[in-house]
């Protein structure tokens, strides 16, 4: 009956407004794990330039499908934005939401250049220590930007690194 229909949706109503979704902690699990797999993928890049011969197929397909994930986690932002226009209780979290925002953003944008740099990496198939330690470096800028802290010293190592001829 639309009675009953109405006494069963009046909870879920009532639910929503008491205890809506909270979108910081989304983003910021979202977040965490775009870090978490940057990093790994990252130096999963770096040990095979120190090893030689290239990045696997299998290391690529991941961060290809890491990459893909990104772009997915940059489509699922609307929604956050939509739970605060909709709750009055998480408004006050807007500034928090714009700030894990714009670092998801970077986390996908950063992903397109890690696949580019194991795509090059399982091409080209060298080994080279110094190339290895600028990925790491690298790692380490894009852990800090993702983490809200300034990426620009591991960047200027990475630069220092690269600008170093090799020795012998």
């Amino acid at each position: 009956s639309p009675q009953a229909d109405v006494h069963a949706t009046a909870p879920v109503l009532v639910a929503a407004l008491v205890w809506p979704p909270d979108p910081v902690r989304e983003l910021r699990h979202r977040l965490e794990r775009l870090r978490q797999q940057l990093a790994a993928d990252f130096a999963e890049i770096a040990s095979s330039l120190a090893a030689g011969g290239g990045v696997s197929s299998a290391q690529l397909e991941d961060v290809r499908a890491h990459s893909r994930e990104a772009v997915r986690d940059v489509f699922e932002l609307a929604p956050a934005r939509r739970a605060l226009r909709l709750s009055p209780l998480r408004r006050p979290d807007r500034p928090v939401v714009i700030e894990l925002e714009d670092r998801i953003n970077l986390a996908a944008r950063l992903y397109r250049h890690a696949r580019s740099i194991a795509r090059d990496v399982a091409d080209l198939a060298v080994q080279s220590g110094t190339l290895a330690a600028a990925t790491r470096h690298l790692a380490d800028a894009a852990d800090r930007a993702l983490n809200g802290l300034d990426p620009r010293p591991p960047l200027e190592r990475a630069a220092a690194a690269l600008a170093t001829p090799p020795a012998g």
